[in-house]
């Protein structure tokens, strides 16, 4: 299967629905397959944008395709047997899904033009939904977390809640990427506590670099990734 796999290019590389379908129908001719004996079934989210997989699905398999599939590309498992009574050789096509928007460069989106105005909405929404939490932990987390100088050293500024390894809830932090805790916070405010940075930070960050995020105060993307890995998530 793994070899299979690597041939149709799906290893390491995205693979266009234009291309897939087409393969993969071959791929089951190879087995055997007759084509006026197929019946293929989709396990995708209900979601509109998913519309153009299944008609290149009819269009190759000749069929409308059954449909195995629930909000979020769930795959109904009861309805093994219902797709079993409709043909002799069963094909199902699996997939998740996630919108994108190109003018924002913002994935989890999807423009509704069939709307009144347009908008845009989650795709997929159960996906975005599981998201959301993360994601509202990881904003807080940047906007609480910021660069600065203090006595001409360089800085960072750590809401307390972020110090607090025991709370029940919350983005938990690999602290000691970021800061240097073994001689305690260099300032105490209301809110926050200032640390040094930790050497690991010094070695990516050059002094330039890093007055630059002082000036901007928040975190920019590059370093997000590297200084708000999270060591784990409790959800609520």
């Amino acid at each position: 299967m793994q070899r299979i796999i690597e041939n149709l290019r799906i290893d390491d590389h995205a693979m266009r629905y234009s291309q897939f379908v087409p393969r993969l129908y071959n791929y089951c001719l190879s087995l055997g397959f007759q084509r006026d004996r197929m019946m293929p079934s989709r396990a995708f989210c209900s979601d509109e944008s998913q519309g153009y997989p299944v008609i290149l699905i009819a269009q190759h398999f000749g069929t409308f395709p059954f449909d195995h599939g629930r909000v979020g590309g769930k795959v109904a498992t009861n309805r093994h047997g219902p797709h079993a009574h409709h043909g002799e050789d069963l094909v199902i096509i699996h997939a998740s899904h996630v919108g994108y928007d190109p003018d924002t460069k913002r994935f989890g989106v999807y423009q509704r033009s069939r709307t009144a105005h347009q908008e845009f909405g989650d795709n997929c929404g159960k996906i975005c939904g599981v998201l959301h939490w993360y994601q509202a932990e990881y904003r807080h987390a940047c906007d609480h977390i910021v660069c600065g100088r203090l006595d001409g050293e360089p800085v960072f500024y750590v809401d307390n809640l972020f110090l607090d390894e025991e709370r029940p809830e919350g983005l938990l932090l690999n602290l000691d990427l970021l800061i240097n805790r073994s001689k305690g916070p260099l300032k105490t405010l209301s809110t926050s506590n200032v640390f040094r940075r930790s050497t690991g930070v010094g070695a990516t960050t050059s002094g330039g670099n890093l007055a630059r995020h002082a000036r901007d105060h928040r975190l920019t993307p590059d370093r997000r990734s590297l200084l708000l890995s999270p060591h784990r998530a409790r959800r609520p």
